[in-house]
């Protein structure tokens, strides 16, 4: 597997998929880790688009390693993609409907430069505008940080 990728906050996610990739796993079907969400999570912050960012790019590099160029690697970056876009979508939802500006708009980069394509930074700074003028007038719809988190 060779060392930690210190590059990485997730380097031990990083260090387990490629562990799988050469040795056989089984998952297990219960939870080993309660996490405790509360408004000042890093996590559930500016933390949350980091690791999003991250576990895009581990799993960038499984499908890399994992086929050679071909169309079914293709194939499986598109769907991966196409998942890792709804699935922050569906993030930034939630950060707006909770007022979480700051990691509103950090998804919101992550949805525009950091899924496979770039869009072009007016655009960026546009969204992001709209993004913290939004939640500057709304009250928020869940009093609860636990409901602003979807990770990938």
């Amino acid at each position: 597997m060779g060392r930690f990728d210190c590059a990485y906050a997730l380097a031990d996610t990083d260090w387990f998929v490629r562990a799988v990739e050469r040795f056989p796993a089984a998952m297990l079907a219960c939870y080993g880790v309660y996490n405790r969400r509360h408004n000042g999570n890093w996590s559930n912050r500016l933390g949350s688009a980091r690791m999003q960012r991250e576990i895009f790019e581990i799993v960038e590099g499984a499908i890399e390693r994992l086929y050679k160029p071909s169309p079914r690697r293709t194939a499986w970056k598109v769907l991966w993609r196409a998942h890792v876009r709804l699935r922050l979508l569906w993030t930034l939802r939630a950060r707006l409907r909770t007022r979480h500006a700051e990691a509103a708009c950090a998804v919101w980069s992550q949805l525009a430069w950091g899924t496979g394509h770039r869009l072009p930074g007016a655009v960026v700074r546009a969204g992001s505008a709209v993004i913290r003028w939004r939640c500057m007038r709304r009250q928020p719809e869940f009093p609860d940080a636990r409901h602003s988190v979807s990770p990938l």
